[in-house]
């Protein structure tokens, strides 16, 4: 592996990965080459981490711009599936859903509620069929356990085996997804279905 050292006035080793994926590791002025070693030897797991993190986002920075025609296509398929997602599941959890909003939010991939509404950022039309089906999911488990305790993740993976991969692939990829434009302006609306 490597790594640049810098030798500061400090008395801790640090390591980081900077955004174009390269490690820098700070040491104390006096801090013997095998004792570094060592360190990152320590921390290899966690650098190697966050260097594929730092290369799979430097490979999606360029912001695409989808036609608006496009987009309702997939939208309408997106919602059509998620509907029938949302009833198939909520009867296998013996849970009532209210309603389903579709909303283009800024910082949230869906929300619910105590009164079994559920919230879904239409942007997951336009993410892996299986990413979007892991946050239908993860919302309705809610409705069983509304926090995130062993008991909810349990549940998740109960419906959802490769949720870890499917979170993880938002958490590299989302800002990558909130950046699409449509027709180059940023859409907001809601949409609204509600479930007897």
């Amino acid at each position: 592996m490597t790594y640049h050292v810098t030798h500061t006035k400090r008395k801790t080793l640090s390591i980081r990965v900077t955004r174009d994926a390269k490690v820098e590791v700070r040491a104390p002025l006096k801090c013997p080459d095998a004792y570094i070693q060592a360190f990152v030897d320590k921390k290899r797991d966690w650098i190697m981490k966050h260097v594929e993190e730092a290369k799979l986002r430097a490979q999606n920075t360029q912001v695409q711009v989808l036609d608006r025609d496009a987009f309702e296509r997939q939208y309408r398929d997106f919602s059509q599936r998620v509907q029938g997602l949302i009833k198939q599941l909520a009867q296998d959890l013996n849970v009532k859903v209210n309603q389903v909003t579709f909303r283009d939010q800024k910082t949230r991939w869906g929300s619910c509620s105590s009164k079994g509404n559920i919230s879904l950022n239409l942007r997951l039309c336009i993410a892996p069929v299986a990413v979007a089906d892991y946050v239908v999911i993860h919302e309705l488990c809610h409705m069983v356990h509304m926090n995130h305790s062993d008991a909810f993740w349990d549940l998740v993976s109960q419906h959802c085996p490769e949720y870890r991969s499917h979170k993880a692939w938002l958490k590299s990829n989302g800002s990558q997804l909130m950046a699409v434009k449509i027709n180059g302006e940023q859409r907001r609306n809601a949409n609204k279905n509600t479930f007897a």
